[in-house]
């Protein structure tokens, strides 16, 4: 799927029926926001570049339970999480 040209909203509805499945009336972070968004595409980043093996090192890639997708997913994730974080700001304070 090619995420780089999907909107913020179109992310957003791609993980919607996924978020709400899990949702609980509790935060799950044990960590502050910022922090979460921060490792998260750092994360997605590391996939980017450890993918495939590289210098003696193994890849990613050589995980079987790892999806192909799974650096695409998070930043798609990460995006369907800021518009989620628009909504919320301004639902709650409209300028």
């Amino acid at each position: 799927m090619g995420n780089e040209s999907l909107t913020g909203t179109e992310h957003y509805n791609r993980w919607q029926n996924d978020a709400q499945a899990r949702a609980t009336a509790a935060n799950p972070l044990n960590i502050p926001y910022d922090v979460f968004v921060r490792e998260a595409a750092a994360l997605a980043a590391f996939c980017d570049r450890r993918w495939e093996p590289s210098a003696g090192v193994p890849g990613l890639k050589g995980l079987s339970r790892l999806p192909a997708t799974v650096a695409a997913d998070l930043r798609s994730q990460l995006r369907g999480l800021q518009e989620a974080q628009t909504r919320l700001l301004m639902a709650v304070d409209p300028v």
